[in-house]
């Protein structure tokens, strides 16, 4: 009982969780209504998620070198969460467009400061054979705090005009921070390469921050890049090799995805719809990605890894086309009714699968020869996928339209599921 009483109250600053992510999870599509609602266009909100991926990636390899300098888990938490903080009051006061693209990606920064070291302290301050308990609890707490933040944003935006929605979540930053002092920092620290020795860490951190940049590049990879990693002969596709189909599958489905996602809030917005019906698809597709995360276990203990993928990016392209063809068919109830399903079985139930199945394949395919290095190009590709997609969202739903956009990102969605049948293959061939 002693024993057990000093876990729980070791694992008390878990529940900090809750109150971030209140605060955090609808940021990312917060920030493209409110861009529009300071008369910003699609472009405009392209530019903010571009600018953001952009810093995303500075900033893991930033926190990253400084977190191997100085193992103090506890600064770097509250440096995220007083970052977060300040930057939404910051959106508040800002008032224009350009302020608000600024502001948010100077949030992506900051909020990257927290991804490391809340893993890590899972890691140190549990046995191993506690890791997949702590993870769990991490992440449902995470997911919890996303849903409560939907619903919470969703019913603020009724009432209230975004910038006072934005100011509303502030308030769950400082009370994360509360929970600092359950923090005790840990008497010996891990590496930062043992997070690849679990797959229970691996994932998780994706999960919180998909770019990883780690210690442990060879020689090779220095000297050429990304060139040392895949095959001399122009086979690429060809040869079977399953590493370099998951990578081009990655950069597929992120740009893809990016193009979605981004264009998607926009898109229902431009149908007529106000900021808190579009949340409240959102919110929906939240729930359902949710509960799907926590299913996802026992589907893939009774399939094959890369058919469960395979086949989740095939709802998932499809939803996406579905979605391009209701905007074209339909109008008001009949649009938004239908896209709440859609959007929850393509962006719910078929990215938690595809996810907690493709992050499992990926770790596995690596291996353990040059695993940190091959692990760094995965997501350089998630990276780059990102910075790609972001802006052809913008011009494209722009320009052409936002049918275009959601077709576009449906395709490249099941080229996705294409690129991974052909590894599966290759592999069982090999």
């Amino acid at each position: 009982m002693p024993l057990k009483h000093t876990r729980d109250r070791a694992s008390k600053w878990l529940y900090m969780m809750l109150p971030y992510e209140i605060a955090y999870g609808p940021i990312s599509n917060l920030i493209i209504l409110y861009i529009l609602d300071l008369h910003g266009t699609v472009i405009s909100a392209s530019y903010a998620v571009t600018l953001s991926n952009a810093m995303w990636i500075c900033a893991s390899i930033f926190w990253g070198r400084m977190i191997e300098s100085y193992n103090k888990r506890k600064v770097f938490i509250a440096v995220s969460f007083l970052g977060l903080f300040l930057s939404l009051i910051g959106l508040f006061l800002i008032k224009s467009v350009m302020g608000a693209i600024i502001i948010y990606s100077m949030l992506t920064f900051l909020v990257i400061a927290n991804s490391m070291p809340l893993n890590m302290l899972i890691m140190e301050t549990n046995p191993k054979d506690r890791w997949g308990n702590g993870f769990s609890r991490l992440q449902m707490l995470s997911t919890v705090g996303v849903v409560f933040g939907y619903v919470l944003t969703s019913f603020l935006s009724g009432i209230l005009p975004t910038s006072y929605v934005i100011l509303m979540l502030a308030p769950f930053a400082i009370i994360a921070l509360a929970f600092m002092p359950f923090i005790q920092e840990p008497q010996s620290t891990f590496p930062r390469i043992s997070i690849l020795d679990s797959i229970l860490a691996f994932k998780s951190r994706l999960q919180s921050n998909p770019i990883l940049f780690l210690k442990g590049r060879s020689t090779a990879f220095r000297q050429k890049g990304v060139r040392s990693l895949l095959p001399a002969k122009p086979s690429f596709f060809k040869n079977g090799d399953q590493i370099n189909l998951l990578y081009a599958g990655t950069f597929v489905f992120f740009i893809g995805t990016t193009i979605f996602n981004t264009a998607y809030p926009a898109g229902l917005r431009a149908q007529g719809f106000n900021n808190s019906e579009v949340l409240a698809v959102l919110l929906v597709g939240n729930i359902v990605q949710a509960i799907m995360f926590y299913e996802s276990g026992m589907i893939m203990a009774k399939r094959q890894k890369s058919s469960v993928a395979s086949t989740s990016l095939v709802f998932r392209g499809l939803g996406y086309i579905l979605v391009a063809i209701s905007f074209v068919l339909l109008t008001g109830i009949d649009l938004l009714g239908l896209n709440v399903v859609l959007y929850a079985i393509a962006a719910g139930m078929a990215y938690a699968l595809f996810y907690a199945t493709f992050n499992t394949m990926v770790f596995e395919a690596v291996g353990t020869e040059k695993r940190s290095t091959k692990l760094s190009v995965y997501s350089g590709f998630v990276g780059f996928g990102a910075l790609v997609g972001a802006p052809l969202a913008g011009y494209l739903s722009y320009y052409i339209g936002y049918w275009f956009a959601f077709s576009a990102a449906g395709v490249l969605i099941l080229c996705t599921a294409l690129i991974i049948s052909r590894g599966a293959k290759g592999q069982r061939s090999a």
